[in-house]
Order: structure tokens, then C-alpha cells, then sequence
């Protein structure tokens, strides 16, 4: 299946089947070790990202 396949099976489905889907990815995600990513409307953010903005608020305060 390619990613064009996906994206025509993705859209036709329902905002529940959608929901469903994204929390299978966030959990193969965790499951690889990896940082989750999320997207909206200010752009994309993953746990290095916030590990990074929490380390220089940190530093700011110190």
C-alpha cells in the first residue's frame, strides 16, 4: 500500500475512525522510543522540542 493509498483511505473515513488511528500511531511511537510529534495550527512540536524550551526556561530563571 502506498502513501497515496493512505491518504485516499484516511480521508474517507470518520473523525472517530480518525481519532482511533492517531492513538495507534502515538502508541507505535512510544513503543520505538521515539518522541511523539504534534501538529496544529502553530506548526509541528516533539519531545525534544519541549525538552529544549524547558531547559532554556530553566536556564532563564536560574
Amino acid at each position: 500500500m502506498s502513501i497515496s493509498d493512505l491518504e485516499t483511505s484516511l480521508s474517507e473515513l470518520s473523525t472517530n475512525k480518525l481519532k482511533e488511528i492517531e492513538g495507534f500511531i502515538h502508541r507505535l511511537y512510544r513503543d520505538r522510543g521515539e518522541g511523539l510529534v504534534y501538529d496544529d495550527f502553530h506548526g509541528t512540536w516533539s519531545e525534544d522540542d519541549q525538552i529544549a524550551l524547558a531547559g532554556r526556561v530553566w536556564d532563564d530563571a536560574e
